[in-house]
């Protein structure tokens, strides 16, 4: 190398000093500008070894590989250094094993023999089990060149085994090539042992050095302390305590750290690593106050951990540094914690590092504080695609599926190649994306999958099937669930999709399949198929509570019925399939209870409410549970709540209000409303309305339930009130939904109906629920009491197309029959049958009342007929009352009086009316007789009736 240079111009020496620096520290810009210039001045000295090496090395040491390989490919003559340089840049990136093996074959091609230097650094790639056997090849050439009694490459390829998983070889290499009389090697096999989770091997190895006489070096002691750091090893951690006790370097930071975390992880307890760091024989570093922070927050102790934090910085021997904040800041439970701490960085004049950014986005994430957390990740210059995943889930998962949307774009636009995780996270977000941007997310995500060569992973096609499942696109599930890689995960992922959307016969042939194709369903399988059973809202219920026996089953072969949780998706399954003894039955058998499994015996009491015994069993089971100790929760409660309402057990309901001001939950809106309608349905209209009064979270399900418990007391039933609540709703802020409509509509009385009546109309217009069934039907009721048939059959128009809408069909057929319209109803009845609306008994009330009001009896007994043969609706007492009544107004008194003693009850007295008109007295005073006898209260104008008729005769 020729040093000389012009007068002015820096030497090479010069040069090579400034570019060492810069690869000390890493410094890549201040390396590019000086590479720049010595372009520009010493062009030729790129070409040159000397410089050349150093300038691979630079660049190495920055992280530049390719820049690292432009300077190597620059030099004319490159020696075994510089070989041996450019592998070891390879070597040391995560992602260039192959890499640094073809560099090295090429180094081989072109005749440079590799030296010990070669082999150690090669050596540094090998990090995985899948290098196993390259490594193995590469020991047999270290043997042929000579270099297996290399002491750095003896150490090394120890190294190299143990991370390659290879113990065996990793022994047999200490055993036969290195010398035992140096610390180094044993320290080596102990991290080996170690990485590989033989914590005991690692203490045994370190016991056989002691015995054969080697003082253990810094980095043995750590290593076997590391190695201590379990439970099962606390006798061998003081054994090892007492050793260090003993040593020269027993106060050097990084052994005061490692015994630490020794005693604070091996069951030693967090007292005795305390007692260690407070000790006056260590001097405490800013390393062991981290350390002893780390160890409390890894722990759960974060009071303890901010405790010690203040007095580190009260201690003023050791001030916090950026790993200090790091792990402070993970002890945060709550954002202005947070906040304080980072104001405390600022003004100590901490520059916020990349980990202590990553720290910030993390937990300005988990707070949901994202506004936050995106001015921090904004700043960042290296952003790797574990924070972007961070970002998207925290914006899906706080409902801000755009956020989500635009973050997964910017990600890609930035160049970043999403992993199968930044496809999950997005994932995350579908469900909140218009459908525009779903086709959007679902074509990036297809591409992104197949980019990233994860097209076939389980865990991203469980998240396709989970999501779409969620979504009720199903097909798309399907369309995943069919494909390669499939799991167990895969399978409850696609039978809770089924059974979430109610495809219960789906779900549970699904899970036959399952079986038929060996995979064996795991606990949450069968939950997920016990969920489809109680999702069922259909079908027949004896065959569905048999599927549900059938799971039951099942669980019982595979012993899961131990799982409280199994359990659990059981009882409520028995309850949503009205078998509240069965739910007992499987309560009684579980080894442990929870509070989810005494709410889900309740709701099995509820959904059978209505069985005499269900109230008292109710009562108990509220009893045992507080027994027992076990604390209700809300749902509990508003359970409880809804099995009172539904008997009008006042006393029972106003234990239940008790607990609620016990457990302070007076102000939640689910169970305010829950308490009004209680005290709604036992007619106690005050009560309801002081607890509405003391609820400040008043939505629209509070108000619902009051407008509602208002209608219900018959007593103080007033349109007044009930409007002046809807107009209290409204100037509160609170929009009233379709259920506070139809209740307010479905309340007001016939007095002043129609003027109230107008008024909820427009608020009906404003709201824009013109065609929403259950307030049309509302309004067609209402129109209707009040003989406004014009009005009635506008609302009723706007909605007769829609199939849920038979209600409104029904209500609109009775005004019309009140009204005499005999051949409008006729004509709705056939409109009915035209658009596939199933008809009810008030379907047919109406029509045959029509048919008895126009005489019409051919038309009325032939929709007698129809009714259960064509159309499955069996006849009721009233029907046949309407049959009765026809029949003996047109004559055919006989055929009356057969139907009656069907019948029954108020039948008679139609008999006894028809017989009067005409002239049967005999028929007439028999009818008369069995009406009184029957009746508890006949009415005046029955005794008259028949008191006329024996006068005629």
């Amino acid at each position: 190398m020729d040093d000389k240079c012009p007068v002015g111009e820096k030497s090479a020496a010069e040069y090579a000093r400034l570019l060492l620096a810069c690869g000390n520290a890493a410094d890549y810009i201040q390396a590019k500008r000086i590479h720049q210039e010595l372009k520009q001045v010493r062009s030729d000295l790129e070409q040159d070894c000397y410089i050349g090496n150093i300038l691979v090395t630079m660049y190495g040491k920055c992280g530049k590989p390719r820049e690292s390989q432009e300077a190597f490919d620059r030099i004319l003559e490159p020696n075994v250094i510089s070989w041996s340089s450019l592998i070891a840049v390879y070597a040391g990136q995560d992602t260039m094993f192959q890499e640094s093996m073809m560099l090295f074959q090429r180094m081989q091609l072109e005749g440079v023999p590799p030296n010990n230097v070669t082999f150690v650094n090669l050596l540094k790639a090998f990090n995985s089990r899948h290098h196993l056997a390259q490594g193995k090849l590469l020991h047999t050439l270290i043997l042929d060149s000579g270099y297996e009694l290399d002491s750095f490459v003896g150490t090394t390829l120890m190294n190299m085994y143990g991370k390659c998983g290879s113990l065996r070889d990793a022994r047999l290499v200490f055993e036969s090539t290195v010398c035992h009389e140096r610390s180094a090697p044993w320290s080596v096999l102990m991290a080996a042992y170690v990485s590989n989770g033989r914590n005991k091997e690692a203490v045994t190895t370190f016991y056989s050095m002691h015995l054969e006489g080697v003082t253990p070096d810094k980095i043995a002691l750590i290593n076997v302390m590391t190695a201590c750091s379990t439970p099962d090893l606390l006798a061998d951690a003081s054994r090892i305590h007492a050793c260090i006790s003993e040593h020269e370097c027993r106060t050097d930071a990084p052994v005061v750290n490692a015994l630490l975390n020794m005693f604070g992880k091996c069951g030693g307890g967090v007292e005795k690593a305390r007692g260690i760091f407070d000790c006056a024989a260590y001097v405490k570093t800013s390393a062991s106050w981290n350390t002893m922070i780390g160890l409390y927050v890894e722990l759960g102790f974060k009071e303890e951990a901010m405790v010690l934090f203040q007095n580190m910085l009260l201690d003023g021997a050791s001030s916090p540094d950026e790993v200090s904040f790091a792990r402070i800041f993970t002890a945060c439970d709550v954002p202005v914690t947070l906040q304080g701490l980072v104001d405390c960085m600022t003004d100590a004049g901490i520059a916020v590092d990349v980990v202590i950014q990553t720290v910030l986005v993390k937990l300005y994430a988990e707070f949901g504080e994202l506004g936050r957390a995106r001015d921090v990740f904004d700043t960042m210059v290296h952003r790797d695609s574990v924070l972007w995943n961070v970002m998207i889930t925290a914006h899906a998962n706080h409902d801000d599926s755009g956020g989500a949307w635009l973050l997964f774009l910017q990600m890609l636009l930035d160049g970043q190649q999403p992993d199968r995780f930044t496809i999950v996270s997005a994932l995350e977000s579908y469900a909140g994306l218009d459908e525009k941007k779903k086709m959007q997310l679902g074509q990036l995500l297809g591409t992104c999958t197949v980019e990233a060569g994860v097209a076939t992973d389980t865990l991203v096609r469980n998240a396709f099937i989970s999501v779409h499942g969620k979504c009720g696109m199903l097909v798309e599930a399907e369309r995943a669930f069919e494909g390669l890689g499939r799991d167990v995960v895969s399978w409850n992922a696609m039978l809770g999709a089924f059974a979430e959307s109610g495809y219960w016969e789906e779900a549970l042939h699904l899970l036959r399949r399952m079986q038929l194709q060996g995979e064996k369903p795991n606990g949450i399988t069968l939950m997920a198929a016990a969920t489809a059973v109680s999702c069922c809202s259909g079908g027949c219920q004896v065959a569905i509570t048999q599927e549900g026996k059938k799971i039951h089953e099942w669980i019982r072969e595979r012993g899961l019925g131990s799982s409280t949780q199994v359990s659990n998706s059981l009882i409520h399954m028995y309850a949503r399939c009205w078998c509240a003894r069965d739910a007992e039955v499987v309560f009684s058998g579980m080894e442990k209870r929870d509070v989810v499994s005494w709410t889900a015996l309740l709701s099995a009491y509820d959904e059978t409410s209505d069985e005499e015994d269900c109230r008292e069993k109710a009562v108990a089971c509220l009893q045992r549970m507080r027994l027992e100790g076990v604390t209700p929760s809300k749902v509990t409660l508003i359970t409880a709540l809804s099995i009172f309402a539904k008997h009008g057990n006042l006393c029972q309901g106003g234990i239940i209000h008790q607990h609620v001001r016990e457990l302070g939950l007076e102000d939640d809106a689910e169970v305010a409303s829950s308490l009004i309608d209680m005290y709604g349905e036992c007619g106690r209209w005050e009560d309801s309305r002081r607890v509405f009064e003391v609820t400040t979270e008043r939505d629209v399900v509070v108000w619902n339930a009051l407008i509602s418990a208002c209608s219900k007391d018959v007593t103080r039933r007033d349109d007044e009130v009930v409007m002046t609540l809807l107009r209290g709703m409204l100037v509160e802020g609170c929009k009233p939904s379709r259920v506070t409509l139809a209740v307010v509509l479905d309340s007001l009385s016939e007095s002043t109906a129609l003027e109230q009546g107008r008024a909820v109309d427009r608020l009906v217009r404003e709201l824009g629920l013109e065609s929403d069934t259950g307030v049309a039907t509302g309004l067609v009721s209402l129109y209707a009491r009040c003989g406004k048939l014009a009005e009635s059959s506008r609302h009723f128009e706007r909605i007769a197309w829609h199939r849920s809408s038979s209600g409104a069909w029904n209500v609109f057929m009775a005004a019309c029959a009140r009204q005499g319209v005999t051949e409008t109803v006729k004509s709705l009845f056939h409109r009915m049958q035209q658009q596939g609306v199933d008809p009810a008994n008030c379907t047919f009330v109406s029509l045959l009342s029509a048919c008895s009001h126009s005489g019409d009896l051919e038309g009325a007994w032939q929709a007698f007929r129809d009714m259960e043969r064509d159309f499955g609706v069996a006849p009721s007492s009233i029907e046949k009352g309407c049959i009765v009544d026809l029949l003996g107004r047109s004559g055919r008194l006989a055929e009356a009086e057969e139907l009656a003693a069907e019948v029954s009850g108020d039948a008679w007295s139609a008999l006894l009316a028809s017989c009067t008109l005409h002239g049967d007295v005999e028929r007439g005073r028999q009818a008369g007789q069995r009406f009184l006898s029957e009746s508890c209260w006949p009415p005046a104008s029955t005794y008259v009736t028949l008191s006329n008729s024996i006068k005629a005769s």
